[in-house]
């Protein structure tokens, strides 16, 4: 079973049926005729428009049918004495309307309660493990219904309504990484897209499509790279209507806002190869408790060199509180410098365009934030770098617009929030 690779939503799919080679009535003891060879047609009338979840409006896009189709004629469907009959595509398919052809089962078709597409979705549920289609979704997964309570005889009109909402990731990212799998969380379930081989990822986006029920929530993506490693999604407060198409705008596979190796992603170099994600929690401790001087530099592109410098002294890690309450979260995290709390501001946070880089904005990057269970960041509040001013004082850098860089005695307690750069 296969519908071709033609992508149509808010979709009703309109089915008519009429009988082609004979038509269906009781034989004269009441039971029911022999169906073998019956055939009927099946016409899809409406085209699927698209609704986006960025910034998309597109067309409309044809519901074709495709070599393999199968649908099911259910009847006393959910009882105990449910009985099904299966219809199979006749030809090639690639129209809108062909016929199927009886296959097998014994339900009555006298009177047309229930029919599904596809034919293996018999008991209506999306199936939870899906597999990825190359520019479309996996047919199996399409789940189309149509149900009357009096019944409706088979040479009438029949309208099949989607049960299903429909989502689109289009991601791209460097030469070398690629995707094995994406799980999506949404109404209440995951539903996993499993692809048969690496999806090779670049510069030009890749859609993958994920069947998934309608639902109003926070949906939720975890996206595993082949090599190892996954990298968590989220976009809150989604609507998924039943029958739509829902088109996530382009993303890097690891983007800002994105939870990747135990932090939120503040930013992003695919040129140059890494990013940095920051710590989910903070906590508020003094930078140190004795008054030497380190040497670190006063604004350096990056804090490591600082850092390195800070756990080298004779008496850390008890003299340095900030720097091993980071260093505690394992290897790899650090006290950022002034240009990273800089960049987390920037990225994450700010109202207005930086050096042309829009941030993700505050109200979403504390909603992640506490989404990813961690703590949201103290705005209007000073947090500790590693550089330090002079033997008895350290740069502070404020959480707002301006980014004020402030000297403070060492022993003062400040927020510090625990960085990592990762090499992607």
């Amino acid at each position: 079973m296969s519908m071709k690779k033609y992508f149509a939503i808010a979709m009703a799919v309109l089915v008519a049926l009429s009988c082609t080679k004979e038509t269906v009535s009781k034989n004269n003891d009441g039971t029911d005729p022999q169906v073998g060879g019956l055939r009927i047609t099946v016409s899809t009338a409406e085209a699927i428009s698209r609704v986006s979840a960025g910034t998309e409006a597109e067309g409309k896009l044809p519901v074709l049918w495709q070599a393999g189709d199968q649908i099911a004629v259910i009847q006393d469907k959910g009882s105990a004495s449910q009985k099904v009959s299966i219809f199979q595509l006749v030809g090639a398919g690639g129209t809108v309307s062909a016929e199927f052809e009886y296959v097998s089962g014994d339900a009555s078709l006298n009177l047309i309660k229930d029919i599904v597409y596809p034919a293996t979705a018999i008991d209506g549920s999306i199936p939870q493990a899906q597999s990825y289609v190359e520019g479309s979704f996996d047919p199996a997964a399409a789940l189309m219904t149509f149900h009357s309570d009096a019944g409706v005889a088979p040479t009438a009109g029949f309208t099949l309504s989607h049960a299903a909402s429909y989502i689109c990731l289009q991601l791209s990212g460097k030469s070398g990484q690629s995707v094995t799998s994406i799980a999506a969380k949404a109404g209440g379930a995951s539903y996993t897209l499993t692809c048969s081989s690496p999806v090779a990822l670049g510069e030009t986006a890749v859609p993958f499509y994920i069947v998934v029920p309608a639902a109003s929530c926070d949906a939720e993506f975890l996206v595993t790279l082949s090599g190892g490693g996954s990298v968590k999604k989220v976009s809150i407060g989604k609507e998924f209507q039943t029958g739509s198409l829902h088109r996530f705008p382009e993303s890097k596979v690891i983007d800002r806002g994105d939870l990747f190796e135990g932090g939120i992603v503040f930013y992003t170099d695919y040129s140059a190869n890494y990013l940095y994600t920051m710590s989910l929690d903070e906590t508020t401790v003094a930078f140190s408790t004795e008054n030497v001087s380190i040497g670190t530099a006063a604004n350096p592109s990056e804090g490591l060199e600082n850092f390195a410098l800070i756990i080298a002294m004779s008496n850390y890690p008890d003299a340095y509180p900030a720097a091993k309450w980071c260093a505690d979260k394992g290897p790899g995290w650090y006290l950022p410098g002034r240009a990273e709390l800089v960049k987390i501001w920037n990225n994450l946070f700010s109202a207005v365009a930086v050096s042309g880089v829009t941030s993700i904005g505050s109200e979403r990057a504390q909603a992640l934030l506490e989404y990813f269970g961690g703590t949201q960041m103290a705005l209007n509040t000073y947090y500790q770098s590693c550089c330090e001013n002079a033997a008895d004082k350290v740069h502070q850098v404020k959480m707002d617009a301006k980014k004020t860089v402030y000297q403070q005695k060492k022993s003062a307690e400040r927020a510090v929030r625990a960085v990592k750069k990762v090499t992607i």
